[in-house]
């Protein structure tokens, strides 16, 4: 499983990638597959959602073969295709694994476009995590009340 990204963060083998070397970098630093886990919704924009396409356009989920159509998210139902697949990769992964930061960013992609289905989902995988990390927690509330 490799990945064409820009900046080479995970340009490495999916399974080898060691979240870690990605935590004390700024979120500004770092790859917009990871804006879920480190950003707030008012840090973020619309156009945001065109760099996290952009950055899951090399990306692949073994599996998963309508992942393109989620990375696209231009299609009816597409929306519906990413939260399936971020909820299959959750069930299958822990929480802090590079395959559910690529699928969570695939959702993400969508609640930046305004898609309020998407900023739920993307809130409940936040209060997840939070359990690992805190600051998640407040990211999850946020994202209930956030305006695209």
């Amino acid at each position: 499983m490799h990945s064409a990204i820009p900046n080479g963060i995970f340009t490495a083998k999916l399974t080898k990638l060691h979240p870690a070397h990605l935590s004390d970098r700024p979120a500004d630093a770092v790859s917009p597959l990871i804006y879920w886990r480190t950003r707030r919704p008012d840090q973020m924009c619309r156009k945001d959602s065109a760099s996290i396409r952009f950055a899951l356009s090399g990306s692949r989920l073994d599996g998963e073969n309508c992942w393109l159509r989620a990375i696209l998210g231009d299609g009816e139902g597409d929306e519906t295709v990413a939260m399936h697949i971020c909820l299959r990769q959750i069930k299958s992964h822990p929480i802090d694994a590079p395959e559910v930061d690529l699928a969570v960013s695939a959702t993400l992609a969508n609640a930046l476009l305004g898609k309020p289905t998407s900023a739920i989902f993307l809130s409940w995988v936040l209060q997840r995590r939070a359990k690992i990390d805190p600051c998640c927690a407040l990211y999850s509330d946020l994202w209930l009340f956030a305006d695209f």
